[in-house]
Formats: structure tokens, C-alpha cells, sequence
């Protein structure tokens, strides 16, 4: 067969893949399996696979004029790990789904050990919290589930001491109602909105709360019919900011203004606590005290599909959204005796002083203004407003999400894969390029830099020797070794990189590159799984 015969042949085919159907032939049902709306996957990820006979190198460049960006190739497969805007997910698989070189396109799904991790958990009523999952708490778990030290102060009707889901939590609290030490509830609001604050994880027992690691100090100031004076409330925010807490909840409120109580909340406020307060249940564009104050975050609700639920006021001091649910789709969580379902913009503000109290777990030196943002920063937002500036009067930045505000508050950490490099050599095949693996599993920036620090007679580094890194756009260093002028032999040398960033954590680390050059190889296989698995 002449050349030009095989160039013409090799043009056809390339046209029959270009003008293929976009449903490959071999493919079934599965590469256009609707997606799963309640499985958990990776903001900001997905997976493709591109056809047979696709190239990498063509399909890299056909995503890459999508304006994507390919974050890892698994070339065994025909796949790429391709990042996209947080919330886009579905848009970006819906559009590459009718690409002509993509036969597959779907999340980056998230997977769980089968011991019952804390990505799904076994807490016996998991399959009902779907709040917990609408927040991203379980990835959040994965960084921390609270730290014991981080307090956060339940003002509301008390709370079952009781109850096996929240025992492990509860520090000994107050009844400013009956003026005793036994905040015991006897309305059961306050047990509900504790249990999703606090409720424990993974002890195969009814439901999960937000940060179930911290402790609670539960303060009663409602009484058997849910009502409380202004000054039980005033004064046990005094009581909580005196005793050191991280976080004070108020699902509650009223329709008058109060200079005793916003002095007490100025005084919390300045004692380091941050304070959180749902927006009000009666449908309304005024928000109830003391949400409308403006050293209180704001928590309006969201209903199970993120929407804005009718009933939650509304106004331009609403700071946050999170689910409140709906009398359709309720939020199920402890009672006193047991578990039951409500809904309202109560049940909202634990979502949010949950997630306050993990940002505290993860990063103490955040002063509670630091946190509020972060929780702003990170919100999704979703509903049926547009964002004007990024907030609108009935969700505020959006609801709240767990794992994107834990994951903006810690500190940047450096890490790198492998922490070892086998080259293997010999007199007619030089080694290939390796490459170092950089991290940070902080959405904060992490500056890195790398150097030799021994076997600079053969050990390259190829630039760029620098760089920044976040939890979402990784980076490499490339590693060449030069066998010119060396003797048989095994050799070993070392590289650091190292971080300049402030408070940046795991840094310097040092990688140990080993260098074996033989007469002559019988086989190229090197077993170094854990460097090999990121070839492309």
C-alpha cells in the first residue's frame, strides 16, 4: 500500500469519527444515564471519557476549546478529570454528552469505605436528612467533625439531656425561665434544632447533626409554649458570651426592637462570639429581632430542591440561607424521647452555626467576623432570585455550604505524592521524566518552590521551579535525571519543596530520588505504583 493510499485512508477515517452519531455504536444506555440528583460528587469536577480510536492529545485539545481545564488523564481508560465552575457540573456533562469525540460525561462521583465512613454515615435515619446532604456536610466531615473545645450556646426551649443522640455533646447549661440548672425541655423545639447542630455521627443511631464534635451549652429561654421574655434572652446571651463560646444559636425571635438586647448582643459580639438567628416564619418583608441586627448573621430558609419557601421573611439584612424545609419536606431530627420532623427558618439557623462551629475547629485564630465572611463567601447560590452583588433580600449570599467554607478556612497545607523516585537505566535507554505531585488542601493559595538538594551532578529539575496551589487547580514538578558520565551503580539524591506562604502547614518536605544504572535493562517495567498511576 503506497503512502498516499494510507494518508487517504487515515483522512477517512478521521472524518467518519468526526461526523460518527452522537451515540457511539458498542455504547448502551449507560454513556446517557440521567444523572443522579442525590448522589454526592465533587464540586467542581467532572469525568469524561472520549471515544475509541480518540487520541489524548485531541481529546485534551476538544476540552480544552471549551474553555475547561484537564486536571488528570487515566489514558488506560480514555479519561480525563476535567475541572469546571462550581455549580456548572450538570451544564458541562449536558453539553459534552453531544460532543462528537465524548462518549461518556458524568460527576466526579464520591465513594465510602465500606466500614460506614462519615461521607454516609449509619446513623439509622441518614436516608431522611436530606439537608445534611444539600449542605455538603458529609465531605465536610471528611476535614473535621468539630473539635470539643469549640462551644456553641443553644438559646431556645432547653434540650433532652437525655436523649442517647445528644448526650455525648451537652455541657451542664441553665433555665433561665425556671431559674435552675436543669434546661430540661419541655416543648421539644430545642431539642430538634440541637440535633441538627449536634446530633452524634456514625453511632449507628438516628440522625446526624452538622458538627457533631463540638459541645453544646444548651440555655433555656422559652418556655412550654415556646414564648420568652427579652430579658431571659438578653441575659442568657450575657451568660453565654461569659462563658467563653464560639457560636450562640437563636432559632427565635420578636417584632420589636430592643436596646437591652442589642446592648447584650454588642457585648457577645465584642467578646468574640459570633452570633446566628433565623429571619422569622410569618412570610413578611421585615425580619424578626434579634436577626435584624447587624452584628447577628441572618438565616433565612431553603425548601429540599434550594428554593425560597414562602413563609421565610425576608429584607435586606438577611445575611445566609440553609434548609428550613417546608410542610411537605420537613427537616427530621431529634425530640425529646425521639425523633420528629419540623420546618421553618429555626430549623435554618443551626445549618449555619454548625458550620461556623467546624470553621472554628479548623482554624481558632478566625475571629468571628473572619468566619462570617467565609460563610458569605461560600454560599451556593441557588433559588429562584438573581443575585444583585452577589446577595438578594430573601436568601442573602446564598445557603450555606459546608464543605466549601471548611475547606476555605483551613490553613493551606503542602503535600506531595510520591515522597520517593526510582529511575532505572542503562547504557542504551535513559530514564524517562517523573513527576512530583504538589497539593494543598486548602482553597487558600499556598506559594511553592523547589530545589536540589543533592545529586546536582545528574538530578534536574525542569522548570518552572515555582508556583501557587489550591485544593481545586494542583500542580506538578517534573524530575529528569542524566546518566552522562556515570558509572554503574545505584545513586541517591534529594529535592525540597517548601512554602513561603504565612501559617502554610507541612512544609519543607523532601523527596528522595534513587538513581540505579545497570550494563543493561531486560524490561523497562518499573513498580512504583504509587508515581506510575499519574503517568499521561
Amino acid at each position: 500500500m503506497s503512502k498516499t493510499t494510507r494518508v487517504a485512508i487515515a483522512l477517512l477515517l478521521l472524518c467518519l469519527l468526526i461526523l460518527a452519531p452522537t451515540t457511539p455504536a458498542g455504547l448502551g444506555a449507560s454513556s446517557r444515564s440521567p444523572l443522579d440528583p442525590a448522589a454526592p460528587y465533587v464540586r467542581g469536577e467532572i469525568l469524561v471519557q472520549w471515544r475509541d480510536g480518540v487520541t489524548a492529545a485531541a481529546a485534551r485539545t476538544a476540552v480544552m476549546a471549551q474553555g475547561l481545564t484537564v486536571l488528570q488523564d487515566i489514558a488506560s481508560l480514555r479519561v480525563a478529570r476535567l475541572k469546571v465552575p462550581s455549580g456548572e457540573e450538570r451544564t458541562h456533562i449536558e453539553k459534552l454528552r453531544q460532543h462528537p469525540l465524548i462518549a461518556l460525561a458524568e460527576p466526579n462521583y464520591l465513594a465510602h469505605a465500606a466500614d460506614g465512613d462519615s461521607l454516609n454515615p449509619n446513623d439509622t435515619h441518614w436516608l431522611k436528612q436530606w439537608n445534611m446532604r444539600c449542605i455538603e456536610a458529609p465531605p465536610a466531615w471528611t476535614l473535621t467533625t468539630g473539635k470539643a473545645e469549640v462551644i456553641v450556646a443553644v438559646l431556645d426551649s432547653g434540650v433532652d439531656t437525655g436523649h442517647p443522640d445528644l448526650g455525648a455533646s451537652l455541657l451542664a447549661g441553665y433555665d433561665f425561665v425556671n431559674n435552675d440548672a436543669d434546661p430540661d425541655d419541655d416543648y421539644g423545639h430545642g431539642t430538634h434544632v440541637t440535633g441538627i447542630l449536634s446530633a452524634q455521627l456514625n453511632n449507628a443511631l438516628g440522625v446526624a447533626g452538622v458538627a457533631p464534635g463540638v459541645s453544646i451549652l444548651p440555655l433555656k429561654v422559652l418556655d412550654d409554649r415556646g414564648e420568652g421574655t427579652y430579658a431571659n434572652i438578653s441575659a442568657a446571651i450575657q451568660y453565654a458570651a461569659a462563658n467563653g463560646v464560639a457560636v450562640i444559636n437563636l432559632s427565635l425571635g420578636g417584632h420589636a426592637h430592643s436596646d437591652i438586647m442589642e446592648q447584650a448582643i454588642h457585648n457577645a459580639h465584642d467578646a468574640g462570639a459570633l452570633l446566628v438567628a433565623s429571619t422569622g416564619n410569618q412570610g413578611q418583608s421585615s425580619i424578626t429581632y434579634p436577626a435584624r441586627y447587624a452584628e447577628v448573621l441572618a438565616v433565612a430558609a431553603t425548601d429540599q430542591y434550594d428554593w425560597w419557601p414562602s413563609y421565610s421573611n425576608w429584607g435586606p439584612e438577611v445575611d445566609l440561607a440553609a434548609p428550613g424545609g417546608t410542610s411537605v419536606d420537613q427537616v427530621w431530627s431529634t425530640w425529646p424521647g425521639g425523633y420528629g420532623w419540623e420546618h421553618g427558618t429555626s430549623m435554618a439557623a443551626p445549618h449555619v452555626a454548625g458550620t461556623a462551629a467546624l470553621i472554628c475547629s479548623v482554624n481558632p485564630a478566625l475571629t468571628q467576623d473572619d468566619i462570617a465572611d467565609i460563610l458569605r463567601q461560600t454560599a451556593d447560590q441557588v433559588g429562584q432570585f438573581d443575585y444583585v452583588g452577589g446577595r438578594n433580600s430573601y436568601l442573602g449570599h446564598g445557603r450555606v455550604n459546608a464543605h466549601e467554607a471548611v475547606r476555605w478556612a483551613l490553613p493551606p497545607m503542602l503535600a506531595v505524592e510520591p515522597e520517593q523516585l526510582l529511575f532505572l537505566g542503562d547504557s542504551h535507554h535513559a530514564p524517562t521524566a517523573q513527576r512530583v505531585w504538589l497539593s494543598n488542601q486548602s482553597y487558600q493559595p499556598l506559594q511553592w518552590q523547589a530545589e536540589e538538594l543533592t545529586g546536582e551532578s545528574w538530578l534536574n529539575l525542569v522548570p518552572p521551579l515555582s508556583g501557587s496551589i489550591t485544593y481545586d487547580d494542583p500542580d506538578k514538578l517534573n524530575v529528569l535525571v542524566s546518566t552522562s558520565g556515570l558509572s554503574y551503580g545505584v545513586y541517591e539524591g534529594s529535592l525540597r519543596i517548601s512554602s513561603c506562604t504565612p501559617d502554610a502547614q507541612g512544609t519543607p518536605l523532601t523527596v528522595t530520588v534513587f538513581l540505579s544504572l545497570v550494563p543493561e535493562l531486560t524490561h523497562l517495567y518499573l513498580p512504583v505504583a504509587e508515581n506510575n498511576r499519574y503517568a499521561h
